[in-house]
């Protein structure tokens, strides 16, 4: 809710006020349905946005249409894979306030 909602200020289809009460149920609502899982059935498989935005109605930008943006996520992603495999880490936490690996 902190990130995804931070811009949320008015509802699309009324053109009304969004209070923080509502973007907090709406992040539950979400989390719950991704949560489902008889319907996604599996975890740790990724979904893809088109999916997100046609079943949860996810409002998502594609940074691939911006292409130095996208250049500059695939470049990262393959240094921290390349990082990754190097020093034997399989999954990694990286934040704007940290990096973490775990093993």
């Amino acid at each position: 809710m902190k990130y995804k909602f931070k811009d949320w200020t008015t509802t699309e289809t009324h053109d009304e006020p969004v209070s923080l009460e509502m973007k907090k149920n709406r992040a539950r609502e979400i989390a719950e349905e991704l949560n489902n899982v008889r319907k996604w059935n599996s975890h740790g498989i990724g979904i893809s946005a088109e999916i997100l935005r046609r079943e949860l109605n996810l409002k998502i930008d594609d940074f691939g249409v911006n292409r130095p943006l996208n250049e500059a996520v695939q470049k990262y992603h393959r240094l921290l894979s390349d990082y990754m495999a190097k020093m034997g880490q399989q999954i990694v936490i990286h934040t704007r306030e940290a990096y973490e690996s775990l093993k």
